[in-house]
């Protein structure tokens, strides 16, 4: 929970504006890689009586490496001209930029000032209301990452798949292979599409893959929840069909959900904005886990086409709350959000200050 909030934020604050959106993202991607490494290990394991033992000691590796080389990451540039000063912050910008960076310095001087100057509680995040309208886009952004029904495919798409093809293992690693292939691809989209497009085109192709599971579900598997009997057809259209859900969210909702929330906010603000935000994820996520309750009263198919509808609400939320941000500094974002008329904002672009109205000091 502390890595998810934090790494993103770190990443948006040291990165380029130009690349702020894969280095961002680029969580996403180690996630989905060690998804993929335990589903290779369960897959070689699954019939060792000791299996178990094996996978959480594979587990343990990535978190030795973090602890020992986390000691040699710097502190980001906005974080050290809010506790350090500008000195620090200033030679901080030229090590990563390797070379003059008094512009961006600038900005964040210049940001810095238009905020409170002795930092800010969670009531003041409640309660200022440009920060607020925010706060309750990067929740809904995060809910709707969940409420799309992934986890509930991943955790338990093992035991749906089992009785469909008759490998659940083996159904899951195909998954989670496609979930690692489709991540890269969409790491460098993010920067070059931007993050409402894809998160529009996302939407789409989640919805037509998970509701095509729904119906191959409920016409070549009979729609039952025990041990449902699928013909062969139906289990390879099933399995080609939550394929296409899960490639269109690794490209999309993956990443660009955990992007978004870090770099919309204001200096001062991000850090606990970010971290209501990430536990609103977290949060539905744990709900979800649930989601087979639902069974009994929906089926698998209904479960299915639940999640479908999910993903056209969350294509409504994106196309009026989500304006793009591509390609605009952290301390710009200010202005991509001003007006009345933001989610129009199709493109992302550095925003000049003669074309905005100059922004008040952020109240208290």
């Amino acid at each position: 929970g502390m890595s998810s909030f934090s790494l993103p934020i770190y990443c948006a604050e040291m990165a380029p504006k130009e690349l702020r959106g894969g280095l961002s993202g680029f969580m996403q991607f180690t996630v989905v890689a060690g998804l993929l490494a335990a589903g290779v290990v369960n897959y070689f394991v699954q019939h060792d009586e000791g299996g178990w033992r094996r996978s959480m000691a594979v587990a343990l590796i990535p978190p030795v490496i973090l602890a020992c080389g986390i000691y040699a990451l710097p502190e980001s540039p906005r974080w050290l001209y809010l506790h350090k000063g500008e000195g620090d912050a200033a030679a901080a910008l030229a090590r990563l930029r390797g070379g003059d960076a008094a512009e961006e310095l600038g900005a964040i001087r210049d940001a810095v000032k238009n905020e409170h100057a002795d930092g800010v509680s969670y009531r003041d995040v409640l309660t200022c209301k440009r920060i607020r309208t925010r706060l309750g886009t990067a929740v809904a952004l995060q809910m709707f990452q969940q409420l799309t029904g992934i986890n509930p495919v991943l955790i338990y798409g093992g035991m749906i798949f089992e009785a469909a093809v008759g490998s659940g293992v083996l159904a899951l690693l195909v998954l989670n292979g496609v979930n690692f292939a489709a991540t890269i691809p969409g790491l460098y989209w993010v920067d070059t599409k931007g993050r409402r497009t894809l998160l529009l085109v996302g939407a789409v192709g989640m919805a037509i893959g998970i509701a095509a599971c729904g119906v191959v579900f409920l016409l070549g598997c009979g729609g039952g929840t025990d041990r449902p009997h699928c013909t062969p057809g139906a289990s390879a259209a099933m399995i080609l069909a939550a394929c296409v859900y899960i490639w269109f969210f690794a490209v999309a909702w993956g990443p660009v959900s955990w992007i978004y929330p870090a770099e919309i906010f204001p200096l001062q603000y991000r850090a606990k904005a970010v971290s209501l935000s990430t536990m609103a994820n977290w949060s539905t996520g744990a709900v979800m886990i649930g989601a087979p309750a639902l069974f009994p009263a929906l089926g698998v198919h209904g479960v299915f086409f639940l999640f479908s509808g999910m993903c056209v609400a969350a294509w409504v939320f994106v196309y009026h709350c989500c304006p793009e941000t591509r390609g605009v500094s952290l301390e710009n974002i200010e202005k991509v959000f001003a007006g009345r008329d933001a989610w129009r904002r199709v493109d992302g672009g550095d925003w000049a200050s003669s074309d905005e109205e100059e922004l008040a000091p952020m109240p208290a």
